[in-house]
């Protein structure tokens, strides 16, 4: 998705690298990742065989059980597991907790935890366990990005009108209205993707569109 937005919407002079910096929402591309995000797509295509779809799917399987298991174990204050946490790790709650929230915590590992509140692993393979660590660590972070997803959807976009006349936008650079002219943009997201377009550019260009807008409804 990253590189065919690039091509369509940035264009390439030289030869193509594709960053995941380049991504809007970065922070779900990650490695350790990649084979819940892709083999789904991997098995429609044909891409991988049916020994390794059957090992994605049992350790999907583990991660979210694993997961529900830290989940459902709560931890209360001044309670004896919150006094037997305190004793072994240091760390105090001041409010019900789940395990799955403490391992968001420094230092913190499912293993800790396991031996803290008696709970077998034995059957859980290290790649499961170090997931769910991960995603426990990235899960704040990813659902303010969900929030801010949400958001860009639901505002309303700006449409760029066809043969549109971007010399009349006073302020715009030279660059940015040579790249405009060039591409040719049909809504203010894919003006603002544009390599080397700056938000001033996208800011003027927007102005612009509602001043115009206005002018018409008047």
């Amino acid at each position: 998705g990253v590189l065919i937005d690039d091509l369509v919407s940035r264009g390439t002079v030289e030869p193509y690298r594709m960053f995941t910096s380049r991504a809007e929402y970065r922070l779900i591309l990650r490695e350790d990742n990649a084979d819940r995000r892709l083999s789904c797509f991997s098995k429609e295509f044909g891409l991988i065989n049916n020994e390794r779809w059957d090992n994605f799917v049992t350790k999907n399987a583990l991660i979210k059980k694993l997961d529900r298991q830290l989940a459902a174990t709560k931890v209360n204050p001044d309670s004896e597991s919150g006094e037997k946490l305190l004793k072994e790790t240091g760390e105090s709650v001041k409010q019900c907790k789940s395990l799955k929230e403490l391992l968001v915590r420094p230092n913190m590992t499912v293993e800790k935890l396991s031996k803290i509140f008696k709970f077998s692993i034995a059957d859980y393979p290290n790649s499961v366990i170090e997931q769910v660590e991960i995603d426990s660590l990235y899960a704040g972070y990813i659902e303010r990005q969900k929030k801010e997803i949400a958001q860009t959807l639901n505002r309303k976009e700006v449409f760029i009108p066809d043969n549109f006349n971007y010399k009349a936008v006073k302020g715009l650079s030279n660059e940015a209205l040579q790249k405009f002219i060039e591409f040719q943009p049909t809504t203010l997201t894919q003006a603002a993707k544009i390599s080397g377009i700056t938000p001033v550019a996208i800011s003027l260009l927007n102005v612009y569109l509602k001043k115009s807008d206005q002018s018409l409804v008047t």
